[in-house]
């Protein structure tokens, strides 16, 4: 910092100021500084603004070893990434064993020699209770991501989006609509939050409109290779229902594997929307579906991190709508 400081003409202080963006400089001082800085190849001393600041500049991202517990889809992560590199920080990933949280002396590094300001927590289904004992006692920032809680949280509006795809089906004339879901149990348990509310949201928007709702779901969730025959099967009844909502993209494709094999057309015969982390058409397919609002929860995590005026209590939980965008699967009945 002598050395830029010396070069520009300016005291040490002046030349600190307009590395850090502080301070009165003239925007032409400070690009001159910028300039100059870069020029001999000076680096700031990270470790040292942090002691003096008392902030790291970073955040950290903690993740389950079992992946289905913390699902990470390429949208929230640039959603994350985008709202800190906007406030100039970097984000750190810790990954956390469940053996390991069970145990009462277990601290993690992050936690222990404190390396973050802040903790985005993805964790969201079966949440053990070492995970909450351990932020709650260490007293850092935390935003959890996709779990519905009463405060520090982000996750999808589950419960509008199936009211949602169940009034464009409405609006379009089908009356026989029925939700399908073949990876949870008809008593879901600990399963994530959407398993309920979006069921919930279904039920309530087809009492809503006059109409009785029908779940497509199995006492035990329904096998990866019996899926495309037990489809066949509510197909082929006489009642069967015009259109589905489903739970996911793993639950649509194979009704619509079925749909064609039994010679109904998707969506003359058969109108479908889906939920999916992005819309259809990187799986190739025509598919009308409820997007899961994840690069908007990402930036919402960081944000609510960082409100100024942070409550005592945490801040309320925020429920980000998911966008309908459709793709060539509904149409009126036939």
């Amino acid at each position: 910092m002598a050395d830029v400081a010396k070069r520009c003409g300016l005291s040490q202080p002046a030349v600190s100021q307009a590395l850090s963006g502080k301070g009165r400089l003239n925007a032409e001082t400070r690009a001159r500084v910028v300039s100059i800085a870069r020029d001999l190849g000076y680096l700031p001393n990270v470790s040292a603004r942090a002691t003096r600041s008392g902030h790291l500049g970073c955040v950290g991202l903690l993740q389950s070893t079992a992946g289905w517990r913390s699902l990470l889809p390429s949208p929230l992560l640039d959603g994350i990434h985008d709202a800190l590199a906007e406030r100039d920080m970097h984000l750190v990933v810790a990954k956390l064993a469940d053996e390991d949280l069970a145990r009462a002396a277990f601290v993690p590094r992050i936690l222990r020699e404190r390396l973050a300001d802040g903790l985005i927590v993805n964790f969201n289904a079966a949440i053990p209770a070492g995970i909450r004992r351990l932020i709650r006692e260490h007293g850092v920032p935390a935003a959890w991501l996709n779990v519905r809680q009463e405060y520090d949280c982000v996750h999808p509006d589950d419960l509008g989006a199936t009211a949602i795809a169940v009034r464009r089906l409405v609006e379009l004339g089908h009356r026989r609509i029925a939700f399908a879901d073949y990876s949870h149990a008809s008593e879901p348990g600990d399963a994530h939050y959407s398993v309920v509310d979006r069921r919930a949201g279904y039920q309530q928007a087809m009492i809503a409109a006059g109409l009785t709702p029908r779940l497509l779901v199995e006492r035990n969730p329904v096998r990866e290779d019996q899926r495309i025959a037990f489809t066949r099967a509510w197909l082929g009844a006489a009642d069967r229902p015009t259109a589905v909502v489903t739970y996911g993209n793993t639950i649509a494709l194979p009704i619509l594997i079925a749909a064609a094999s039994a010679g109904l057309s998707v969506p003359r015969d058969l109108s479908v929307i889906s939920f999916s982390d992005l819309d259809a058409r990187h799986l190739g397919l025509e598919l009308d579906v409820m997007v899961v609002p994840c690069q908007a929860m990402g930036r919402a995590a960081v944000d609510m991190l960082f409100a100024r005026a942070r409550p005592r209590r945490g801040h309320p939980a925020q429920a980000i709508a998911c966008a309908y965008v459709p793709g060539g699967s509904t149409a009126p009945p036939a």
